[in-house]
């Protein structure tokens, strides 16, 4: 299907020019890196200026019921990225996969480490490889935080799946660099192997003990893997 061309003006307007936090000048930025190229994936440009939107809300002190809002706003993110990605062959959706993973990543940093009670609304599920599949059941602003985290883990091992499956096939270093600028650096499996072992052991400490016995399991697989990466960078400053 032929790429549609927008101008300056319609590119604003899908940007989201009464966007939250987003000022003029900024928005023009993004059109001009956007008509600089004719091949300027517009649907990528959107959910790019999405997550910015998101992170720069983050930045403002938030209530409990204000993470939950950014919460949703990565949901959708994600849900975007993803359903883009199944239409595109993989040069184009490759963008989308790294849109994805930047918008997991985001959700989970946010659910791991800056939200001081539960943001999961009952009934939603979360699903961990080997594991249950858990149903939220504490009411939003309760100071259990175990689902956040359990949560923040279903995010991180989706990214590991992402970053497995792409492995062959390649992942750009960045995405959407002309409006996510350093934000829009993809993760390495290293790094979500950290953030998972991190939040399991906050999952430890939090979540039930019928939970800490897979928990436990898991986290050895971690540490497995997280071996054989440090002994192959070994080997490959041995070769150099």
């Amino acid at each position: 299907m032929e790429q549609p061309t927008y101008s300056r003006r319609e590119l604003l307007k899908i940007a989201g020019i009464g966007a939250l936090g987003l000022g003029f000048s900024r928005l023009e930025g993004i059109a001009e890196a956007a008509t600089k190229s004719e091949n300027q994936d517009v649907q990528a440009l959107s959910i790019a200026n999405h997550i910015l939107r998101t992170i720069d809300s983050t930045k403002a002190g938030l209530s409990t019921y204000g993470y939950r809002r950014v919460y949703e706003q990565y949901s959708n993110a994600i849900k975007s990225a993803r359903e883009y990605s199944q239409e595109k062959d993989w040069e184009t959706s490759k963008e989308y996969k790294g849109l994805e993973l930047i918008a997991l990543k985001e959700r989970a940093d946010i659910l791991f480490d800056k939200v001081g009670a539960n943001i999961i609304i009952p009934g939603e599920s979360i699903s961990i490889k080997d594991m249950p599949v858990i149903k939220a059941n504490h009411p939003l602003n309760n100071i259990y935080v175990g689902n956040n985290l359990f949560k923040a883990l279903e995010d991180y091992e989706t990214m590991l799946k992402i970053l497995r499956e792409s492995e062959k096939k390649g992942l750009p270093d960045y995405v959407g660099k002309s409006i996510l600028g350093e934000y829009g650096k993809l993760p390495s499996v290293e790094s979500v192997y950290r953030k998972m072992s991190q939040t399991i052991k906050m999952l430890m400490e939090n979540a039930p003990k019928k939970y800490h016995a897979p928990l436990n399991n898991k986290m050895k697989v971690i540490d497995k893997e997280l071996q054989k990466l440090n002994k192959g960078q070994v080997n490959a400053k041995v070769l150099v």
